[in-house]
Formats: structure tokens, C-alpha cells, sequence
């Protein structure tokens, strides 16, 4: 009776790890805004499409978001406009313009601040959000200033606050052919684009082509993975030529878009990087092209995915609540942050082995091992015990049978010698 009442709970205690491992958990979203370049819902894309010239009169309108209502508040909406070869930008605000800024007395009238702290709309000659800033705008008046890009590309970015909202604004941009040459600033530039791979390689060893000595040195590298996976940076080497000087040389990581960087580096060392978004930026900036030979900055880039139950969404567990897609499993790259996608396949020659090993039920599987262990062991135990104790009593029983006999022997052998 009691070897089944312990096998009972023992299959009760299974029973109940089943139901709660087999319950598949939501992954963890990162907080945060969501950009228009790589929207990460539907609404966020229709809240900003306005600025991409949808819904307006002509693709080459630009205008704030939700127009010609109120733009909506706790937006950041980034475009890239590039033009043609030997053609510049030019872009001019039509009707009115209405955005929040900051306030302020001065000589007894009410001024904006120019620095535009609460909304704005901003435009950078340039393809990303640290180019050369030509004016950033709020207010209630229309820009005078000209806005001209001249290397080609405009970069424009549309912030709110959650407070106060207004109309916003509309304009309109045209190419126009560069009355100059395209002047050159001192700075050697370098791009890098890979597109759709789930891991790879950021090195500034590939840099070749920089002119010795003359001028800055600044370089980016934009990586896009497939949109339902995040990256995640892991720096294998950072040798910078100057540490901590961060005026003579730095990194820089951007998630998104290029408006604000998560991460800046320019010590001694930079540490793993995990992005909610699926388009990841990083920028080397040199003060000298020179300190490239001293300089030695290389990040594996990989795909994963937050979630506890990795094998539901068929991909390997990390362990930490991450997961990577299988493919990336025994590549030897450490996608892993602890590189357990790599240290399991030593030694492993069978596919199914490796499949089994990187499920994540493979801890569930090892419990279920052991309690089938225990259950057998107890069992194996109890019978033991009860062959044990039958041959006590089948031993005991023998005894008491031959008693009787010795006792009638002796009592015979007592009479004759009486």
C-alpha cells in the first residue's frame, strides 16, 4: 500500500511539470518608439506614411504625420530621401506650419526656442542621423533658411512628445541640378550594406580603399535581418588606436534608424549588444585616417528571438530565454552569448543526437529521465524489501514447524537415560 502511494505522487509531481512546461509563454517585447524605416506594426507604418508622401497630393510631398489632422503624440518618424547623380535636394514648406516648441519671455514677447526640444521636424545633408544637421525646425512660423542637400541624400526626422499636438506642416521637395561640385569635407566615407543573412561579420579590416593620411575616416555598416528576428552584437576584438579619447576615436551602435545611438563605445573595451529591431547600424569614426592601422574593431552579428519555448517556434534554445535559428547551430560562430549552440556539437556525431540536445525540452526529457528513475529505484527497493521480509518469515515459520519435533526428541532422550 505504500509503494502506491508513492508511485501516485510521483506521477502526480510529473503530471503537473507537464502542464506547466507545456505552456508556451509570451516573448518579451523591448519598450520603446518603433521607426517608419522599418515599422514594426501596421500602425506605426500608417501613422507615418504621410511623410513618405502617401495619401498626398504628389509621392514628392513630405508631411507630418495623421495630415492634415493633429499629428499624434510619442512619434519618431525617420525618411531618407536620395537623389540622383549630379542633382540636389531642395525642400520648401507649403501652407503653414504648426509644431510645438519650447517657450520663453524675452523683452516682455514670447520667443521659440530655436534648439526645438519638445517636437520637431529635422533635415541632415546626408543619409543617416549624425550627417551635418542643417536646420531642425519648430514653431509657428514657416522656415526661411534653405534647405539644400548636397552629398546627395536627405535625411528628415519627425518628433513628438506625448503632450501637446498640433497641425504640423507640409512641403514638398524637387532635385535640382548642383550649381557646384560636390565639395569634399576632409572626411574618407565608407558604407557597408548586407541585407537578410542571419549572422555574419563587421570588421574594419575592410577598409581598404581609405587615402593615407588625409582627413577623417568614418565608416557604417548596416545590417537587416529577416523583420520577425532582433540582432544581437557580440564584439570579438576592439582595439581602438587612442582609448579613451573618445575625440580621436569611437563606435557607435544604432537600432532602427540613425537618430539616436544606443550604445557608444571608445574605451578599452565594448560589451554584447541585444536590439529589439532587425535593422542594426554601427559607426567608426576616426579623427585620422591613419589610426586605422592601429585600430582593430570586429562584432559577429547574429538573429534571435525572445521566448521561453524555443522548440514551439522551431528554433534553439540559448538557455537564457533566447533563441537563434537552427541553422546558425555548429556554424563555428558563438551565436549563443555563452556559445552553447557550439560547445554541444563537439564530439556529437549524430544529426538526431544534435536535434535532441538542442530542443528546448531537453531539460523537461532529463527530468521525466530522473523521476522514471527514482520510481524504479523506489520500486526495485520496496520488492527487495518485501522478498526480504517474506524470506524472514518463511525462515521464522520453518523454526516454530521443527520445534515442536526437537522438543519431542529431547523429551524421549531425557525418559530412556531416566
Amino acid at each position: 500500500m505504500q509503494l502506491r502511494n508513492h508511485i501516485f505522487l510521483y506521477f502526480l509531481f510529473l503530471h503537473f511539470i507537464l502542464i506547466v512546461s507545456t505552456q508556451k509563454s509570451d516573448p518579451i517585447r523591448a519598450g520603446g518608439k518603433n521607426f517608419s524605416v522599418i515599422p514594426s506594426n501596421g500602425t506605426q507604418r500608417n501613422v507615418c506614411e504621410s511623410l513618405f508622401g502617401v495619401g498626398q497630393e504628389s509621392l514628392s510631398a513630405i508631411a507630418s504625420p495623421n495630415y492634415p489632422q493633429l499629428y499624434p503624440p510619442n512619434q519618431d518618424c525617420v525618411r531618407v530621401i536620395q537623389a540622383s547623380p549630379g542633382y540636389d535636394i531642395v525642400v520648401k514648406f507649403n501652407f503653414f506650419f504648426q509644431v510645438e516648441g519650447a517657450y520663453g519671455v524675452k523683452s516682455g514677447k514670447i520667443e521659440y526656442d530655436e534648439l526645438c526640444p519638445n517636437d520637431f521636424v529635422e533635415f541632415r545633408d546626408g543619409r543617416y542621423g549624425f550627417s551635418r544637421l542643417i536646420g531642425r525646425f519648430c514653431g509657428n512660423e514657416i522656415p526661411r533658411e534653405e534647405i539644400r542637400a548636397i552629398t546627395g541624400f536627405l535625411w528628415i526626422r519627425f518628433h513628438s512628445d506625448e503632450f501637446l499636438q498640433y497641425k504640423g506642416f507640409h512641403a514638398s521637395y524637387e532635385m535640382v541640378r548642383a550649381s557646384v561640385q560636390r565639395p569634399l569635407d576632409g572626411v574618407n566615407e565608407c558604407h557597408f550594406e548586407v541585407h537578410n543573412a542571419l549572422d555574419g561579420w563587421i570588421d574594419s579590416q575592410a577598409v581598404q580603399h581609405v587615402r593615407q593620411g588625409a582627413g577623417e575616416l568614418e565608416c557604417v555598416w548596416r545590417v537587416e535581418i529577416p523583420r520577425n528576428l532582433s540582432i544581437s552584437l557580440f564584439f570579438i576584438d576592439f582595439d581602438l588606436a587612442h582609448p579613451n579619447h573618445c575625440e580621436d576615436n569611437f563606435v557607435e551602435v544604432f537600432a532602427g534608424t540613425t537618430g539616436t545611438p544606443i550604445r557608444r563605445f571608445c574605451g578599452l573595451s565594448a560589451s554584447n549588444i541585444f536590439s529589439s529591431s532587425s535593422v542594426l547600424f554601427l559607426r567608426l569614426r576616426l579623427a585620422s585616417a591613419r589610426l586605422l592601422k592601429e585600430t582593430r574593431v570586429r562584432a559577429l552579428f547574429s538573429s534571435y528571438k525572445n521566448d521561453k519555448n524555443c522548440s514551439l517556434l522551431g528554433m534553439f534554445s540559448c538557455g537564457d530565454g533566447k533563441c537563434i535559428p537552427r541553422s546558425l547551430i555548429c556554424n563555428n560562430n558563438h551565436n549563443c552569448p555563452y556559445a552553447f549552440d557550439e560547445t554541444q556539437c563537439r564530439g556529437i556525431a549524430s544529426p538526431a543526437l544534435t536535434a535532441l540536445l538542442s530542443s528546448g525540452y531537453f531539460p523537461l526529457i532529463m527530468l521525466i529521465v530522473l523521476v522514471f528513475i527514482s520510481v524504479v529505484s523506489l520500486y526495485i527497493w520496496s520488492f527487495h524489501s518485501y522478498l526480504c521480509n517474506l524470506c524472514g518469515t518463511k525462515n521464522k515459520m520453518q523454526r516454530l514447524h521443527e520445534a515442536p519435533e526437537q522438543n519431542g526428541k529431547l523429551k524421549k532422550e531425557t525418559s530412556l537415560i531416566t
